[in-house]
């Protein structure tokens, strides 16, 4: 006969287990936020006052880590009216204008992007930026309102709401909270108690951005959390860890080189925008370690110098970029440099830029061939093959192509689409480049992309890539440009399943008209060129002109932020094995070329003839030779072997491995964790209820009284190990 005293403690431990259980789901998300939150003391705050000098403050506000959304001191001055009348409008990011209530209300409008610029205090920062334009007091005094009762609410929070603690978020605010220091310390109307807020506000920020579970090495955003380190510790250099978080942003930002830029010069984040982006950002942290009273590293230096050259590489002449990747194609970018190593002293440059020279730049280990030719316009073609696994900004577009000349996208992808608006997912997969995929195929499809020769000789320009899923299927693409505006692409597709889907996507100012079923044609109305594309292929294809296409989804380029309807033909071969021939030409005339023959016994051994009012133009591949014949006369060039890249990508690999096992990925999975929660209380409550059915069978074996234990421990492994990894 069981005991009442048993039966209590039977109880108690039945409790306990669960008990354990949800402790051990939440307290290592309590752990994540939890920071020393002690206030500045008064003595470090008045002697703020007067360090760092004015100067320093000044160029440490003026690096901005958030998304600009006012450019122009119109738009600035407008946008920053309405917010003194409790309206914020947000060009580009939200349709309409949005009441101020306060945090944290004031963080949980539109979309991400647009809770991002609102967790970042962008909008704070744009009245800041009135105030030193107009010298206008009212909107100082806007901001720095918003700015201290955010500062207050934020001390009060242990959990994260929205953006809150987004790693970008927090590197953002870093340069508005120096920005209203710069003036808080030298305002005779400042209070104590204000400034001790705001003191607060930035070594709280210190403390989650120095968090190694909330270090995103991987990415830019790991860079920038590192820049607002340096930020702090330049700006509040008597903090009492200002010295400890410059020398972790020193040293992290050391171990991210091993892999964010390759040897190359190229940010590894398969974009553009982000390639630029990380040249202004590793230009940016060396001169903050110069602020900070200490020596750039000769790899960062190094870095500088060699991401600067890609992107002169990279940027046109009217400062807009080719669009793989997160890129957007309308926006005119900056070049950031630095002239002299001594100061680290980054320069800004805008269009117009000079166009390189004559080049075919091939950057094997990044993944990426750029050629540039100058007659009878400067011409530039991308061709991108790049996919360094766990590396950010990916998207499903190799082997990929763009094209520009005259100002035109003339063959481009979709581009940067906006995070959380309907078409994401198709933007960022197979639909949203001009590379033959299968039908209906993931993004994240396991594949592995090899670039098996490259060879240029004056004009005329070749390069190999095969790109082979795991299933089998490969996509072998050859692009030969003939002539400055005139290339060939060879696209061989084997062991397909599905089928096949190639989307060639023009620039949304062209027109495209369907002169038959595999020629298409477009005019520029402003330059008066025209482009001209035609297939050729050893199946008879499915051929679509589709325009602003959802389903499927087809035809559409991000400009300045916004998805622009854009005409894009779409091509379907449906057996497993196909072979297509497309001509890609830009003229001031209607003298065009035309394919009248196609031929493949191999993906070496193809020809492709070209009829054209000047003579026919034969282009055939024979092994490693590419010849073009043309009034009798021929030209050839080798497609050579690309060098060994082997130990060279294992090392970059290897370099990525080990920062992320020293700073492995941390998600938000409170959702989660309230699931789990609701499920062990109604599991406990379940077992009790049986328990008490079963009492009698219970009171000769008491025993039976412990058996859900195990059943918590297994539950508990389930959890740890497969749920929530």
């Amino acid at each position: 006969m069981m005991s009442a005293h048993s039966s209590a403690f039977f109880f108690m431990v039945r409790i306990v287990f669960p008990l354990l259980l949800i402790c051990s789901i939440h307290l290592p998300h309590h752990f994540t936020f939890s920071i020393d939150r002690a206030s500045p003391s008064s003595e470090i705050v008045d002697k703020l006052d007067t360090v760092p000098v004015r100067d320093i403050l000044d160029e440490v506000a003026a690096i901005s880590l958030g998304i600009l959304f006012a450019v122009s001191d119109s738009r600035r001055k407008g946008i920053a009216d309405k917010l003194l009348e409790g309206q914020l409008i947000a060009p580009g990011l939200h349709s309409g204008p949005i009441p101020l209530v306060g945090w944290p209300d004031d963080l949980l409008h539109g979309g991400p992007s647009f809770q991002l610029t609102l967790a970042s205090l962008e909008h704070e920062n744009l009245l800041l930026k009135e105030f030193e334009r107009s010298g206008d007091r009212r909107y100082y005094q806007a901001a720095r309102d918003r700015i201290l009762a955010f500062a207050d609410w934020e001390a009060q929070q242990r959990d994260p709401i929205g953006f809150l603690w987004n790693d970008h978020a927090i590197a953002a605010r870093v340069s508005v909270i120096v920005s209203l220091w710069k003036h808080l310390r030298g305002d005779a109307d400042a209070t104590s108690v204000q400034k001790e807020a705001l003191v607060g506000l930035a070594m709280r920020s210190g403390e989650l951005l120095a968090k190694p579970k909330l270090f995103t090495v991987r990415t830019n955003h790991g860079v920038m959390q590192n820049i607002a380190l340096l930020q702090i510790a330049a700006a509040f250099p008597l903090l009492p860890k200002s010295e400890f978080w410059r020398d972790l942003a020193i040293q992290r930002l050391e171990l991210q080189l091993g892999y964010y830029v390759s040897e190359e010069g190229v940010v590894l984040e398969h974009s553009a925008g982000y390639h630029l982006l990380g040249t202004h950002l590793l230009a940016t942290a060396a001169r903050l370690v110069r602020l900070n009273g200490m020596t750039p590293s000769a790899r960062l230096l190094e870095a500088v110098e060699s991401t600067g050259q890609f992107s002169r590489l990279l940027l046109r002449p009217d400062g807009t970029l080719p669009a793989f990747g997160n890129t957007d194609v309308g926006s005119h970018q900056t070049l950031t440099v630095i002239p002299d190593v001594e100061t680290s002293k980054p320069n800004s440059f805008a269009a117009p830029f000079s166009p390189p020279s004559e080049t075919a730049a091939l950057f094997p280990i990044s993944g990426y061939a750029l050629w540039w030719s100058g007659s009878p316009a400067p011409t530039q073609t991308v061709v991108a093959w790049a996919n360094h696994l766990r590396h950010g900004h990916k998207h499903a577009d190799e082997p990929s192509l763009s094209v520009w000349s005259h100002g035109y996208d003339w063959i481009t992808a979709t581009g940067y689409w906006p995070y959380g608006r309907e078409g994401f997912e198709e933007a960022n997969g197979w639909a949203g480049s001009n590379a033959p995929h299968s039908i209906g195929e993931p993004a994240g499809s396991p594949r592995q992309a090899r670039l098996l020769g490259a060879g240029n000789k004056g004009p005329l320009r070749a390069l190999d890539i095969e790109v082979c899923r795991r299933h089998g299927m490969c996509v072998r693409r050859q692009v030969v440009q003939l002539s400055a505006e005139r290339l060939i692409v060879v696209d061989d597709i084997s062991g397909s399943d599905g089928g096949t889907e190639t989307i060639w996507t023009t620039d949304p100012r062209l027109t495209l008209r369907q002169i038959d079923k595999l020629k298409f044609a477009g005019s520029a109305a402003e330059n008066g060129h025209d482009l001209h594309i035609e297939l050729a292929s050893n199946v008879d294809p499915e051929v679509a002109l589709l325009r602003g296409s959802s389903t499927p989804f087809a035809g559409w380029v991000v400009s300045r932020g916004l998805p622009q309807p854009s005409d894009a033909v779409r091509v379907i071969h449906r057996g497993r094995n196909a072979a297509m021939a497309t001509l890609i030409e830009i003229s001031e005339s209607s003298d065009v070329s035309s394919i009248h023959s196609f031929a493949k016994n191999d993906s070496e051994d193809w020809r492709v003839g070209l009829r054209h009012s000047g003579g026919d133009v034969i282009i055939e591949r024979k092994a490693r030779k590419v010849s073009i014949t043309q009034s009798a006369e021929t030209v050839s060039l080798t497609v050579d072997d690309p060098p060994d890249m082997v130990e060279r990508q294992v090392a970059l690999r290897s370099a990525m491995n080990d920062a992320i096992d020293r700073y492995p990925p941390w998600r938000d999975l409170s959702a989660y964790h309230f699931r789990l929660y609701v499920m062990i209380a109604m599991l406990w409550l379940a077992t009790e209820v049986g328990i008490l059915a079963a009492r009698n069978i219970i009171r000769e074996r008491t025993w039976l009284q412990l058996a859900p234990l195990g059943g918590w421990i297994a539950l508990g492994f389930w959890i740890h190990h497969w749920y929530l990894i």
